[in-house]
């Protein structure tokens, strides 16, 4: 195994309280540079895949300079700019964007503020719901991407990835360890499980997880052959290969849940071709494309120390359990191929494009560009549509119907579709109690109507109707 490095240290003071005899502890999480050289590396590496030489700057929480990367070719002032939209972003804690839309609807008197940074590239380091530092990038093909960026290089440091040493009752820096890898991960301890099937529940496209190792290329595995391991149903091409999985399933299964391995290693997931491969220290290692093979063997050992980190936080904020219900075509596209993040982004429905299309729990979805690709990939769970993009009307009254994707609402955050206007209407007549009933609906119209992997019609049936 790979050792993994200590990213962030824990420093514990005294604190008492008045009044109070005993002495009371109060935990600090501060941003090391070792913390801090994970973000940029993070941001290096993507912006080397997407052709941009930006600056890169990493303050703490008070602003002060962590670390600045200016990547060969980016302009002079880009290190100038990216230390200043880090150093809002940490003394403000929201992300400087917010401040170049609230200036662009007119309110120039914020421009008034000393030491100020109000353009987009600047975003804060949350740690355990507390900001540790940010980070700012300046210099990217534009601000929208100077963002993305930064975005990415946030989310390099996850709580799932440190823990907490125990609070000390004197003065004695306490600094945290990463987990053990016998130590079972919070999403585990949770239930959750994050392995990359398609809407039938097959892994690695129904090739033969067993054929990698023992015959050193793709086989696809045959209908006759099949093990259920994770929620998921593996194909082999022999009974042979079929015994050996089951004999030792950690063996032969593919590494991050069978996502790309260099996606992982940005803290991203994404889909895998099967003819991609490798075996690296005895695990299986899948990869979207050739580029993405050729960017993790760049820096093998480093890309599979970062994948290895980030794949814990990675299944606690994007894991599932049991069965699952979606609202995909016969191809497994979600919502008739429009693009999630469109919404959010654009603020109105946009048809993907079958050119940039991703994967996420048994569904396929099409994004419009490149950029909305990577947004998902990021965050996924931020832009599923809500009831699995079933109509939310639908929902509230304990049912499931079809979404026209042109009639949809913004709800906290959360994407809801709907059937049609009169459900939207009927929908919002009621919105916060409808809200409620739809949520509190949900599970329990996944677990009559839900695909589980392996499971066959007349299964379902029975389990719908009660019986199983």
């Amino acid at each position: 195994m790979i050792p993994r490095s200590v990213l962030i240290s824990s420093v514990a003071a005294l604190a008492t309280l008045a009044g109070a005899a005993p002495a009371q502890v109060a935990g600090k999480y501060t941003l090391d540079l070792a913390g801090a050289k994970r973000v940029t590396a993070a941001i290096e590496t993507e912006a080397t895949k997407l052709g941009v030489t930006p600056a890169i700057a990493v303050v703490d929480d008070g602003g002060h300079l962590v670390a600045l990367v200016r990547m060969d070719g980016a302009f002079t002032a880009a290190a100038r700019v990216s230390t200043g939209k880090a150093r809002t972003a940490a003394e403000f804690r929201k992300p400087t964007r917010e401040f170049e839309e609230i200036i662009n609807k007119g309110r120039f008197t914020m421009t008034a503020l000393p030491d100020f940074t109000p353009l987009q590239g600047g975003v804060p380091i949350v740690y355990d719901g507390r900001t540790i530092g940010a980070v700012g990038v300046s210099g990217a093909a534009s601000a929208k991407q100077d963002d993305e960026l930064a975005t990415l290089g946030a989310r390099a440091l996850e709580s799932s990835q440190v823990g907490q040493a125990e609070p000390k009752t004197d003065a004695t820096p306490a600094v945290s360890a990463a987990p053990s890898a016998s130590a079972p991960s919070s999403a585990a301890a949770m239930g959750k499980q994050l392995v990359l099937r398609d809407r039938n529940g097959l892994a690695i496209e129904g090739y033969d997880p067993v054929a990698y190792f023992s015959e050193s290329r793709p086989v696809e595995g045959s209908e006759r052959f099949t093990s259920l391991r994770n929620g998921a149903i593996y194909r082999f091409a022999s009974a042979e290969n079929k015994a050996a999985f089951e004999r030792s399933p950690e063996k032969y299964e593919p590494q991050y849940g069978g996502y790309c391995g260099y996606a992982a290693s940005l803290n991203r997931l994404s889909p895998i071709s099967p003819d991609y491969w490798q075996i690296v220290d005895g695990r299986l290692v899948l990869q979207h494309n050739q580029k993405a093979f050729d960017l993790f063997n760049a820096d093998l050992a480093a890309n599979v120390m970062k994948a290895d980190v980030n794949w814990p936080g990675l299944v606690t904020r994007n894991g599932t359990g049991g069965p699952w219900l979606l609202n995909v075509d016969a191809d497994g596209v979600a919502i008739e191929g429009y693009d999630v993040v469109a919404y959010f982004a654009d603020g109105r429905p946009q048809r993907g494009d079958a050119r940039f299309e991703s994967t996420y729990d048994g569904a396929l979805y099409r994004f419009a560009s490149a950029e909305h690709r990577v947004q998902f990939e990021l965050d996924p769970t931020r832009y599923l549509p809500q009831y699995g993009g079933y109509c939310g009307y639908a929902a509230s009254i304990d049912k499931i119907s079809p979404v026209d994707p042109e009639i949809w609402q913004i709800v906290e955050g959360r994407l809801v579709l709907q059937h049609t206007q009169k459900a939207y209407d009927l929908f919002n007549a009621e919105l916060a109690a409808n809200v409620v009933r739809a949520d509190a609906n949900w599970p329990g119209l996944v677990a009559r109507n839900g695909r589980r992997a392996g499971e066959n019609g007349f299964a379902r049936l029975l389990r719908w109707i009660g019986i199983s």
